[in-house]
């Protein structure tokens, strides 16, 4: 609705061209949760909850450290893949600068995942689905309409909303967790 009468913002052409790229950028954090939820659910079976504790906190660090060097690499692989999917040239700038916003708070909002995915492995899986819903809430009710609405910012940053959600979980998380 934010961008509908707007020609020049080609907002639905950017979230075409760019969607595969978000979810590759989803996919790191979805690893290291997975691998979280496997380890930390079979040493909490074996009774061994130091062992589980420490690797908590290696995996938290192991994914800041990963999706920092991920961002750096795939910064550079971004344009070609763009290219590959057919974005036009005209759209390779835009379509470039509105993945910008994700790329650089993609560690953090890592973090909010791996804290879903702890919640798992510790054997509660009902509130893990409750701050996913708490996530999506945020987004949705809260911040996309503030930011696309209320300071009617540019098709580059109508992904701030989610950002922004995924920080604050990842902060409350990451509170909750240590």
């Amino acid at each position: 609705k934010r961008f509908e009468k707007d020609e020049n913002s080609h907002a639905v052409e950017i979230l075409g061209f760019t969607g595969q790229v978000g979810n590759i950028l989803g996919y790191l954090g979805v690893y290291f949760g997975l691998s979280l939820t496997t380890r930390i659910s079979q040493l909490i079976g074996s009774g061994d909850r130091a062992t589980a504790s420490h690797l908590v906190s290696d995996v938290f660090y192991l994914t800041i450290l990963a999706s920092s060097i991920f961002v750096a690499a795939f910064v550079f692989v971004i344009p070609p893949f763009l290219k590959f999917v057919g974005t036009p040239d005209y759209m390779l700038k835009p379509s470039f600068t509105y993945l910008v916003p994700s790329l650089v708070m993609m560690p953090i909002t890592n973090i909010a995942t791996i804290g879903m995915y702890y919640l798992q492995s510790i054997g509660n899986s009902i509130l893990s689905g409750c701050v996913k819903i708490f996530t999506y809430v945020l987004q949705l009710a809260l911040f996309s309409p503030l930011f696309l609405f209320g300071f009617n910012v540019s098709t580059t940053f109508m992904k701030i909303g989610s950002i922004l959600a995924g920080i604050v979980t990842a902060i409350v998380m990451t509170i909750l967790m240590y």
